[in-house]
This record gives structure tokens, sequence and C-alpha cells, in this order.
């Protein structure tokens, strides 16, 4: 999983549209264009958001925390949008497979 992550990371930072502020730069924003998230219908999850160019996946959870998941796939984006439960799909699909930070 840390090579994984590795990877990933050095991918964000050399061909993702990023711009380097320094030692905090964030390889999971994309500049210029804020990732709009569409309510949903979950006990846990409040709205879900997507970004094609990317590939992050933005959700805020009912708490008020909102988490971006990068490398994610459209596909799996359109899977957990039609989810009948989506909490049981992000347990199951997203959370610990994908590299993530939290936004707030």
């Amino acid at each position: 999983m840390k090579k994984v992550a590795a990877l990933f990371f050095f991918f964000a930072l050399c061909f993702c549209p990023v711009i380097a502020a320094g030692p905090n730069a964030r390889a999971f924003e994309v500049p210029f264009r804020k990732i709009v998230r569409k309510p949903v219908e979950s006990e846990g999850i409040t709205s879900i958001g997507y970004s094609r160019v990317a590939k992050i996946l933005e959700i805020e959870f009912r708490n008020g925390r909102i988490y971006q998941y990068a490398g994610v796939s459209e596909w799996t984006r359109r899977k957990f949008m039609s989810a009948e439960s989506k909490g049981m799909f992000f347990q199951a699909e997203i959370r610990g497979h994908y590299a993530y930070r939290r936004m707030r």
C-alpha cells in the first residue's frame, strides 16, 4: 500500500495541474476549479462530488468532515452514486483503497 501511495503522489505531482506553493503544496487540489458536490440520501454521507480531470472523489459526511480520495475512476464514482447503501459501498470499495486527505 505504501508503494502504491508513493507512486500516486509522484504521478500527481508530475502530471496533475497543481500550483506548487512550497512544502505545503496540496497534490489533491484542483486549482481554479472547485469540486461541486451533489446531495445524496444516506445516513452518514451528506454529499458527493467528483473531478474527472484529477480523478478526485470528494465526500462530505454528516459530521461535517470533508475528505478527498485520489485516483478514483469514473466507473467507481458512478457505482457509488447509484449504490442503494452509500455507507456500505464506501466501507467496501473506497475506504482503505485510495489515498485520501481530510479537507475539513
